[in-house]
């Protein structure tokens, strides 16, 4: 009886541990995590990037709290969660396609960091996302996609076509959250 109370303890312990930091999965694509932590990191750059789109424009910036906009931040959490596993397929089939795709990738970040040195600055105030948390969550994934539209381009190919059959063909299995997976998208 003792052990089994220890047991459950210890269990107890590690999923309250691991809910409190967010560091359990929300989905695995193609065996690659996606973790609770991530997603809500990109749920809030999305967030503040629509306010400050609002305000850009002169809009008063919107108070996702309130009722009436439920149902627009429930779009931003899928929306978000579609982009990142997204991604992840972009990572592991790009892989496939070149083989120094994340060396590519990278180079592509330096080449624009080089370019435009206040990029990082932007991403903070827009954003509000540290260095790390930008490069990860907005350059590196759109560098990715950069890189395989141009080697798909240069072959004569569809970016979207073959991005279209990688996601159907992914395997994409979500825990914890109250959404499917399409083949195309979260909805």
């Amino acid at each position: 009886m003792r052990r089994v109370l220890i047991l459950f303890l210890s269990l107890f312990g590690t999923f309250a541990f691991l809910a409190i930091t967010g560091f359990y999965p929300v989905a695995i694509v193609d065996g690659s995590p996606i973790f609770f932590k991530t997603w809500a990191k990109a749920e809030q750059a999305a967030i503040r990037f629509a306010q400050a789109s609002a305000r850009s424009s002169g809009a008063p910036a919107l108070d996702f709290s309130r009722q009436e906009n439920a149902e627009l931040l429930l779009s931003v959490k899928r929306d978000t969660l579609t982009f990142l596993i997204e991604d992840k397929i972009i990572l592991s089939a790009g892989e496939r396609v070149i083989d120094d795709f994340a060396a590519r990738a990278k180079q592509e970040v330096n080449g624009a960091l080089k370019k435009s040195p206040g990029v990082i600055a932007g991403g903070k105030a827009v954003y509000d996302l540290d260095n790390d948390d930008f490069l990860a969550l907005v350059f590196m994934p759109q560098a990715r996609k950069d890189v395989l539209a141009e080697i798909f381009r240069a072959r004569g190919q569809s970016y979207e076509e073959w991005l279209a059959l990688a996601k159907k063909s992914a395997s994409v299995k979500l825990y914890f959250v109250p959404f499917t997976w399409s083949g195309e998208k979260i909805e």
